[in-house]
């Protein structure tokens, strides 16, 4: 009878673990609540299936957004990126306050200029933060021809909540197809949506790449399994974007990453490896404990540590495997501000994210367009000096008052800063 027992609980436990996973919306909810109430809990002792769902070429958020996409890794990284760490909420630069809504406000014909676009999860919330101002203007730019699709698809969808519309719609953003591109071919474009009558700003997607001078088309390495890194063929640097990878990935697997206000704010998905992967995190010793941990403590830290670093760097050359070069024409952000900014509106915000190309896009603004950008952030890769030559062009030739260099925690000691200037 024990014996009876015994197998009926065995079989009602096999069942229960055998059942699928809820509703992604459901879990969605329940995971929020879960995590709201559990925020400051070491997330490296238990497994629990994430919250993002993936289905082909888009991804649902635990907020319900569904995102178009090109390779996997990229989405939560960027949509951390950009609205769990608000790396683009300015305000939080100089003194850490404020919720980053002084992002785009400025004259009354707002404009953000949003280059190296990549799926338009930063043209997005630049969009939503103009609200309904219908004279606003978000001007995004991406070369990559895939990765420039998805952008369209999620302005369209998450901006203008126009699911229905995404498969109609996909020719109506300009996206040239000839040797060279000027502002004029620039201003005659239509934009995605928004404008007059619509109640939101409108958005401007162009299938270009933004460098020192317009001319003809330039080659773009494009990274199937990781389309974030794509870049010029001139900036291609493998060795810089694997010690990079490596160092946020070790870093981000860290228990004492994850205590934050979010947990699951660091970039990484919730998954069966990176739940292994903190495991074997934990197992590392760091700072002080290397010097009082016993021998055999530090031998089996170092077996680890040898471990995971090879692994990160197996998986990122994984990720760059199979790149081949697009060709696309070339603008300058001066051509794109004769285009889109009419009557002499100012340039609320410049962002840049190309991927060590950031000089070449900055070089590219005519002395007499500085005045009219009132605020840039980038992303800047200190390869031979290339911090301290932008941070000199921003105050010398661009003439802001105050520039701030920053370092996220997951990547001290690498060569990714990121740099924001501002007028005032």
């Amino acid at each position: 009878r024990q014996t009876r027992r015994s197998r009926r609980a065995m079989t009602r436990a096999t069942s229960i673990a055998r059942r699928p996973f809820v509703t992604a919306r459901s879990s969605a909810v329940a995971r929020r609540a879960t995590r709201a109430g559990a925020a400051n809990a070491s997330n490296a002792s238990s497994f629990t299936p994430s919250s993002w769902t993936f289905d082909g070429a888009r991804a649902t958020a635990p907020d319900g957004s569904v995102i178009a996409y090109v390779s996997r890794p990229d989405v939560k990284f960027i949509y951390d990126e950009v609205y769990a760490r608000g790396c683009y909420d300015f305000a939080c630069a100089s003194d850490g306050e404020g919720d980053g809504a002084d992002v785009v406000v400025g004259a009354a014909a707002r404009v953000v200029i949003d280059v190296g676009a990549n799926i338009g999860l930063s043209s997005v919330k630049f969009a939503r933060a103009l609200g309904d101002d219908e004279r606003a203007v978000v001007v995004a730019l991406e070369p990559i021809p895939r990765t420039f699709d998805a952008l369209r698809e999620n302005v369209l969808r998450l901006v203008y909540d126009e699911d229905e519309d995404v498969e109609r719609r996909r020719g109506d953003a300009f996206q040239s197809t000839s040797s060279t591109t000027t502002s004029s071919s620039l201003a005659n474009a239509s934009p995605i949506g928004g404008g007059s009558g619509t109640g939101r700003a409108r958005v401007y997607a162009h299938n270009v790449g933004v460098g020192s001078r317009s001319g003809a088309s330039v080659g773009f390495w494009c990274f199937p399994y990781a389309a974030g890194w794509s870049t010029s063929s001139a900036t291609r640097d493998d060795d810089e974007t694997a010690k990079n990878t490596e160092r946020f990935v070790f870093e981000a697997l860290r228990t004492d990453a994850m205590s934050t206000d979010d947990s699951s704010s660091v970039g990484l998905e919730d998954n069966a490896v990176t739940f292994i992967g903190r495991a074997v995190r934990g197992l590392i010793l760091d700072g002080d404990a290397r010097e009082t941990s016993t021998t055999m403590r530090r031998i089996a830290s170092a077996i680890a540590e040898f471990g995971l670093r090879r692994v990160i760097r197996l998986v990122v050359f994984f990720m760059l495997s199979g790149a081949h070069v697009v060709t696309r024409p070339v603008v300058t952000v001066s051509d794109v501000i004769d285009a889109h900014c009419v009557d002499d509106a100012v340039v609320d915000l410049l962002k840049i994210d190309v991927e060590r190309a950031e000089l070449d896009v900055l070089r590219g603004i005519t002395p007499e367009h500085w005045p009219r950008i009132r605020k840039v952030t980038l992303e800047c890769h200190d390869i031979d000096g290339a911090l301290d030559a932008t941070v000199d062009l921003l105050r010398s030739t661009a003439g802001f008052e105050r520039v701030v260099v920053n370092q996220p925690p997951t990547l001290r000691g690498g060569t990714l800063f990121n740099i924001y200037a501002s007028r005032t």
